[in-house]
C-alpha cells in the first residue's frame, strides 16, 4: 500500500509502523486525553464551582485554585466552555481532515464547525468580558469567510477549465480577473476585517458611551 497523496511514499515496514503506533499513541494522549482529563478534573470539582460566592472568595478558594486557567475567562456556570473549545478546535483543525478525501467537502465541513462555533458563542456568551465574546465572534466569522473564498477556488479553476474547452478568447483576462478578486477578498478577510474589529472592540471597551454614541 501507498500514500493516497503520494504514491511515491509506502505505508509498510518497521518505520510506517513505529510512526503508526507513534501516532495513535499521540492523539490517545493529546487530541482526545486532554479534554477528557480537563473534563474530569472540572466535574469533580462542579459543586463547588456553581457555589453563590462572590469572584473574590473563589478566586482564593484553594480546592480549585489548580484549575484557575480553565475558568478565569469564562462566566462560573459556563465551566466547561473551554472543553468545548478545545473540542471545536480539534475539529476544525484535524477531524475534517479525515472526515473527507476531498478538499472541496473539508472545506464545507470546516465552514459547518465554524458556523456551529458562531450559533455556540452567540447563545451562551460565556466569556465575563462582553469584549472578548465580540473578539470571538469576529475570528470564528473570519474563519468562515475565509473557507467560503477557498470554496471558490476550485469553482474558478472549474470554470477557466469550461472556458479553455470552448475555446474563450477571454479566458486569460477573465482568470486574472477572478483570480485578483479572489486575492482582494482574502486581504479584506485576513487583514482588514480583524484589524477594523480590534480596533472597534477596542475603542468601545475604552469609551463605550462616547464611542458608540458618535457612531
Amino acid at each position: 500500500t501507498v500514500l493516497r497523496t503520494d504514491a511515491t511514499i509506502e505505508c509498510s515496514g518497521p518505520t510506517y509502523s513505529f510512526f503508526l503506533f507513534y501516532a495513535v499513541a499521540a492523539t490517545v494522549v493529546y487530541p482526545v486525553g486532554i479534554p477528557l482529563l480537563f473534563l474530569s478534573l472540572l466535574l469533580q470539582k462542579r459543586k463547588r464551582l456553581l457555589r453563590p460566592v462572590s469572584r473574590k472568595v473563589r478566586e482564593r478558594d484553594l480546592q480549585i485554585q489548580h484549575l484557575a486557567f480553565l475558568l478565569e475567562s469564562y462566566k462560573k456556570e459556563y465551566w466547561w466552555f473551554e472543553v468545548y473549545e478545545l473540542i471545536r478546535k480539534l475539529l476544525q483543525t484535524s477531524i475534517v481532515v479525515f472526515v473527507a478525501t476531498d478538499a472541496t467537502t473539508q472545506v464545507i465541513d470546516l465552514m459547518g464547525v465554524t458556523a456551529v462555533g458562531i450559533m455556540g458563542i452567540n447563545t451562551f456568551g460565556p466569556y465575563k468580558d462582553n469584549f472578548d465574546n465580540g473578539l470571538a465572534r469576529m475570528a470564528q466569522g473570519d474563519i468562515f469567510i475565509i473557507a467560503f473564498l477557498c470554496l471558490l477556488s476550485p469553482v474558478n479553476s472549474l470554470l477557466q477549465e469550461a472556458q479553455q474547452a470552448s475555446g474563450s478568447s477571454s479566458t486569460a483576462s477573465s482568470t486574472f480577473v477572478d483570480t485578483t478578486l479572489l486575492d482582494t477578498f482574502l486581504v479584506i478577510a485576513l487583514v482588514i476585517v480583524p484589524v477594523c474589529a480590534i480596533l472597534f472592540f477596542a475603542m468601545e471597551r475604552l469609551a463605550p458611551r462616547r464611542f458608540l454614541s458618535s457612531i
